[in-house]
C-alpha cells in the first residue's frame, strides 16, 4: 500500500507545512504508485482546513482509492507550533466534514481519526477507531463515550471543554 501525507492540493498551502516543491513530489509518488491502495493523510491545520472541499476531486483525478483527515495532537506540530498548527475544532472540522461528504458522493472512501464523536454528526460511521484521549467531565455522560476518541490533553487544557456535546 502506498500513503501519502498531503497537506492540501493548493501548491503554497501544502508546501507552507512540508516544504517547497514537495507537493509536486507527493503527486508523483502517487501517479507512480503500484496497483494496489493509495491512502492519502491529510491532517487538519490552521491554514488548510479552509481548502480541504478542493481535495476529493482532486485526490481521485490523482489516483488515490482512500483518504484520511486527521485531528492532530498538539505533539504533532512542529517544535512551539501547536497553537500556529491546531485548529479549534468547531471550526474546522465543518470543512472537514463538507469535504469527506463530497469525497464519498465521488466514491473516494474517507476516514476521519482522532475527532471526538459529538463534533461528527451525521457523519460519526466515518470515525476510524484510535487510542483513547481526554475527556472532558460531561463527556462521562456521553452514549458515545465507549468508542469516542475524545480530544488531544493539550487542546482540552488550552481550549477548554466548551466545543465538546455529550451524545444523550
Amino acid at each position: 500500500m502506498t500513503a501519502l501525507v498531503v497537506f492540501a492540493v493548493d501548491p503554497a498551502c501544502h508546501d507552507y507545512h512540508a516544504g517547497a516543491g514537495d507537493l509536486a513530489l507527493a503527486r508523483a509518488a502517487l501517479a507512480a504508485a503500484d496497483v494496489g491502495p493509495r491512502l492519502v493523510e491529510t491532517p487538519l491545520t490552521r491554514s488548510n482546513y479552509r481548502a480541504l472541499a478542493a481535495m476529493p476531486a482532486t485526490l481521485r483525478a490523482w489516483g488515490a482509492t482512500a483518504w484520511r483527515l486527521r485531528v492532530l495532537r498538539a505533539s504533532d506540530a512542529p517544535a512551539d507550533g501547536a497553537p500556529r498548527w491546531v485548529p479549534r475544532l468547531a471550526v474546522a472540522l465543518p470543512h472537514a466534514l463538507h469535504a469527506a461528504d463530497r469525497a464519498l458522493r465521488l466514491g473516494l472512501p474517507t476516514t476521519l481519526v482522532g475527532a471526538p464523536r459529538c463534533l461528527l454528526g451525521p457523519l460519526a460511521h466515518l470515525d476510524e477507531p484510535t487510542l483513547a484521549r481526554a475527556f472532558a467531565p460531561s463527556c462521562a455522560t456521553c452514549v458515545a463515550r465507549a468508542t469516542c476518541a475524545g480530544v488531544d490533553a493539550d487542546y482540552l487544557a488550552r481550549f477548554g471543554p466548551g466545543e465538546l456535546a455529550p451524545q444523550r
